[in-house]
């Protein structure tokens, strides 16, 4: 019985140092906390900043290259008259027109060696073959060339398109009703109209093309659509 107030005297000896020990802890964890939200603040402030730093960069790289495409603009290339180009533009642009003279004595006109070409191919099985009037004389002494032997010929060919103008009436028949006499008449296909003319699919196909992808305004479109259904160059079928 003598020992228990000793041992609760312990007891709470113990438990005081545990809450020291926890206090300086949390004060240990919170000094720490702080220190990481202050270096987490700096580090996303630098990287805002190398963010900042980037696009300024970039916008100086797209000022220079701008600047530098206006200075090499003279008034051959550009709306500015010759009185207003800078010192020295007609110095360079007398010397780059040297340079590409001398250049163009060794280079022989049209694609180079080595070059792919992008021009048209030759049909293998084209639609009519026609042959030319020989020469009447020669392309080199001017002799004449009756009787002259033949030789292997060559050949040009030329892609064209043929233009058939083409009008279909339609007959749309009525049929009077019994019950109340009145006439209904049958419905014109779709894109003509009782009463009326109209332009078929392939014409107003023909201006929504020139107009959106040939860049054509609206009313030279028009015009030529009309031109093309009227035009008495354009063969009938069946005329």
């Amino acid at each position: 019985m003598s020992d228990e107030p000793g041992v609760a005297g312990e007891q709470g000896d113990l438990v005081s140092r545990l809450r020291a020990v926890i206090g300086a802890k949390d004060e240990q964890i919170a000094v720490l906390t702080a220190s990481l939200e202050a270096a987490l603040a700096r580090l996303g402030a630098a990287a805002a900043e190398a963010a900042a730093s980037r696009e300024r960069e970039r916008r100086l790289e797209l000022r220079v290259a701008e600047l530098e495409r206006r200075l090499s603009m003279d008034s051959t290339d550009s709306g500015t008259p010759s009185s207003r180009e800078r010192i020295g533009a007609k110095e360079a642009r007398r010397a780059r027109q040297q340079s590409e003279r001398e250049r163009s004595k060794d280079r022989r006109r049209g694609g180079q060696p080595g070059h792919q070409g992008k021009g048209l191919k030759r049909d293998p099985d084209p639609d009519e073959r026609k042959t030319a009037d020989p020469p009447a004389e020669c392309r080199s002494c001017k002799a004449g060339l009756d009787g002259a032997d033949a030789a292997e010929p060559r050949w040009a060919q030329v892609i064209d398109a043929e233009i058939i103008r083409k009008v279909t009436e339609w007959l749309l028949p009525g049929l009077a009703c019994r019950c109340c006499g009145t006439v209904t008449f049958a419905e014109p296909p779709p894109g003509a109209h009782q009463g009326s003319v109209s332009y078929g699919p392939v014409l107003n196909a023909a201006a929504v093309l020139l107009a959106c992808y040939g860049n054509v305004p609206p009313e030279r479109a028009a015009r030529g659509h009309r031109h093309a259904a009227r035009h008495p160059g354009v063969r009938r079928v069946g005329r």
